[in-house]
């Protein structure tokens, strides 16, 4: 296995442990003419309008840049070798859609890194190539070693952080928004599944559960053994807030044969005790 990241907004402490190559490359500048792979798994992409590293502005003509010119270019390495090319693509790609989303329901980003997404998936259905491909909608992931994605990562986290703090967890009012959550192992899981697609496909990637901001901070209370209650904030985002993200997961049961096997308080328990050691 070989790693590639410029590590521009990710960790190489991320990697402890890991005994493959790593490439410290960017996408964008990288002679994949040079490259020798079976598999691609194409997982890089910017994704929010700041870094998590220094707070810097990242311009929509960057994200655009990385997740969709640079794309190409592998997807492009890709098609040239018949190498299956597994990519990630978003439920950003869904915008306001209502859920649970089919992957029909794509087209409606509203923001620059869904459009950048959706552009992508555009592209990548285009194109008439021999080799595998397959795009993953991935939804709320949540999991180990998210801590360096900062004020960017799940709300899992950012509730869980507060929580072990002694603090009483931030939640818009009345915390029963809904977000599917799928723990980062299923989301692996589904990820090595697509290896044996039998077809190109995008599918979606989540739990099919939508779980409340209520219920997160129960099921953390349950697994720090706390009991704090929310305190309700009002919500400076409501003209495209989603209060409802959900994963339809019909296709991609049969495209990938992809059950998700971890349940979300069985997930908070096992990701508060690897994170904590509670």
């Amino acid at each position: 296995v070989v790693v590639l990241d410029s590590m521009d907004t990710g960790s190489r402490n991320n990697l402890a442990g890991f005994e493959g190559e790593v490439i410290e490359a960017d996408i964008r500048k990288f002679d994949w003419a040079k490259a020798k792979a079976d598999i691609i798994f194409h997982q890089a992409a910017i994704t929010g309008v700041v870094n998590p590293k220094d707070d810097s502005a990242i311009s929509d003509d960057l994200i655009m840049e990385v997740n969709l010119a640079a794309s190409k270019k592998i997807f492009e390495y890709c098609a040239k070798r018949s190498i299956p090319f597994i990519y990630a693509s978003s439920a950003a790609t869904y915008g306001m859609a209502p859920a649970p989303t089919k992957e029909t329901d794509a087209g409606r980003p509203t923001n620059a890194y869904g459009k950048s997404k959706w552009l992508f998936d555009k592209f990548v259905l285009e194109q008439k190539t021999e080799n595998l491909i397959v795009g993953l909608r991935y939804f709320n992931v949540f999991g180990p070693r998210e801590r360096y994605k900062g004020r960017l990562a799940s709300m899992v986290f950012q509730l869980m952080q507060q929580m072990s703090a002694g603090q009483r967890p931030r939640i818009f009012k009345h915390g029963e928004q809904k977000r599917d959550q799928i723990y980062v192992k299923d989301a692996v899981h589904a990820t090595l599944l697509a290896m044996s697609a039998a077809e190109k496909c995008i599918v979606n990637v989540g739990s099919g559960d939508a779980i409340t901001f209520n219920r997160m901070v129960a099921a953390l209370n349950d697994a720090l053994n706390t009991k704090l209650e929310p305190e309700y904030i009002d919500n400076p985002y409501t003209q495209f807030y989603q209060t409802h993200t959900q994963a339809d997961l019909a296709l991609t049961k049969e495209k990938l044969g992809f059950e998700p096997e971890w349940k979300f308080e069985a997930a908070v328990k096992n990701y508060v005790m690897e994170e904590c050691g509670c």
